[in-house]
């Protein structure tokens, strides 16, 4: 299909990543199937593919508020145990839970003198082959103990 933005380029089957924001919320998806012009770089999804990433990016945005609202009620319980009665200056009452202080040492420089290493060519240009493995390898590799 030519591109109807560039039109110049030929799309072709590949993946593009799309970002959905709405509100405060912020969803990627990687490796969502696209046309991809091979001219300005334009990516096309379908009508069917949005449908289905707008259909999961709800599931996902339902989800995740509804396990910021359990959260919130469990942390305002909590703040609710440690509320002080101010009817006694401040002092916690009788049913109150408050947290024990402990006490913290200060670090000292150069407590761990001894226990770290550090390669005296740890700042040295890579190898031709330790940077094809660093841009070229896969980000994801095969996992070879479950391929049968």
């Amino acid at each position: 299909m030519k591109c109807p933005i560039c039109k110049h380029g030929e799309t072709e089957n590949g993946y593009a990543t799309v970002v959905l924001e709405r509100n405060k919320s912020t969803l990627v998806f990687k490796y969502v199937p696209a046309a991809i012009c091979n001219n300005c770089g334009e990516e096309f999804i379908t009508e069917n593919i949005s449908v289905e990433l707008f259909s999961v990016a709800k599931q996902a945005v339902e989800e995740v508020y509804k396990l910021m609202s359990e959260n919130i009620y469990r942390l305002v319980q909590r703040i609710n145990m440690y509320k002080l009665d101010n009817t006694k200056a401040g002092k916690p009452t009788e049913n109150s839970v408050l947290p024990e202080k402990t006490e913290h040492k200060p670090r000292e420089a150069g407590s761990l003198k001894g226990q770290i290493w550090i390669s005296d060519d740890f700042d040295e240009p890579m190898s031709e082959e330790e940077l094809a493995l660093w841009y070229d390898a896969p980000i994801f590799p095969e996992d070879k103990t479950h391929s049968s």
